[in-house]
């Protein structure tokens, strides 16, 4: 009885969470880069994350692209959100099919197309040889996030990167 409640608590916990992976057509991060040194990040959110939450996770996968480009240290030279407006097609589906006679008939009930909001947070950093002022640390940035501390973002402009 206690595993079935603890299998229960942890299956309840992941279904909570937010999926931090990469995007692969609905949620996730993407990164490309601009330059040698310079990347756009974003993040795209589900529909249980607000704005906020898909901030933490655009810086959280820029300080690991730092990290991975053997920098410490980077910029966010410019940021923003914005809402992502997805479509996926819910297909017709065949309800009844049959035969009276010689007559044949097949219910079919519509297919439509669905679309859903979902939040987007980008941002585009400068990754950095050596610490400056106004410069992020990667390391911080990721042990605050892997201790469920809150990660701090600065709205350091109004507009989203440049794709």
């Amino acid at each position: 009885m206690r595993m079935i409640l603890l299998l229960a608590a942890v299956l309840g916990l992941c279904a909570c969470a937010p999926l931090y992976a990469p995007y692969r057509g609905d949620t996730g991060y993407s990164e490309a880069a601009v330059q040698t040194d310079t990347f756009d990040v974003s993040f795209v959110g589900n529909d249980d994350m607000n704005e906020t939450q898909c901030r933490k996770f655009a810086l959280m996968r820029a300080a690991e692209l730092a990290l991975l480009h053997g920098r410490a240290w980077f910029e966010v030279t410019s940021a923003g959100a914005r809402t992502r407006v997805l479509a996926g097609e819910v297909p017709a589906t065949v309800t009844q099919s049959g035969s009276r006679g010689r007559y044949r008939y097949t219910s079919v009930t519509g297919g439509y197309t669905q679309y859903y909001d979902r939040p987007e947070a980008m941002v585009r950093i400068h990754l950095l040889a050596a610490a400056k002022e106004g410069a992020l640390d990667a390391n911080q940035i990721i042990h605050d996030a892997r201790t469920q501390e809150k990660v701090e973002f600065k709205d350091l402009a109004a507009q989203p990167p440049a794709r």
